[in-house]
């Protein structure tokens, strides 16, 4: 066989690996960005949660009432997306 088809087979399978390179630090900093996004409302919704619970009036119920709080947050930020 000729070496320029060994070359040529390296060269090309060179090129692709870089290409999957960009592909991947692309979707590094994407995921980098997605891990910020969902950190800040994680944390917009802690204070929600504590808001709730330290809320005057807000009865204190069984063990229901903490579910209770977390579907208040989740439904919350479901509007927050809406708008």
């Amino acid at each position: 066989m000729c070496p320029s088809i060994f070359f040529s087979y390296f060269h090309d399978g060179l090129k692709t690996i870089e290409l999957f390179g960009d592909y991947v630090a692309n979707l590094s900093a994407k995921l980098q960005q997605v891990r910020q996004k969902q950190d800040e409302e994680r944390r917009k919704l802690n204070e929600l949660r504590q808001l709730l619970r330290s809320a005057p009036g807000l009865e204190k119920e069984s063990s229901s009432s903490q579910y209770d709080l977390e579907d208040i947050a989740i439904c919350s930020k479901k509007m927050c997306i809406c708008k």
